[in-house]
């Protein structure tokens, strides 16, 4: 297994035993989701367009806050050696 796909395989394997990231990030799409659809409007033809983008910017913005926290856990504990 390469090295890319052992670290989602634990990070995902951390998130699960925590227990609350799940929720919060499904909570935290749900949210965004049904907020710019109320914001755009019902038309269905502007939010087919639109929907692939904005589910690729909630995955980017997700992935750099899980990406961030990650960083800072790894300084805190390079700190405390």
């Amino acid at each position: 297994m390469s090295p890319f796909f052992t670290l989602i395989k634990r990070d995902l394997q951390v998130a699960f035993r925590e227990g609350g990231a799940i929720g919060t990030a499904l909570g935290f799409y749900l949210i965004v989701v049904s907020i710019l659809s109320i914001g755009i409007g019902p038309d269905l033809a502007v939010l087919s367009k639109i929907a692939p983008g904005v589910l690729w910017g909630l995955c980017c913005c997700r992935l750099y806050y899980l990406w961030t926290g990650f960083f800072i856990m790894i300084m805190r504990m390079a700190r405390w050696r």
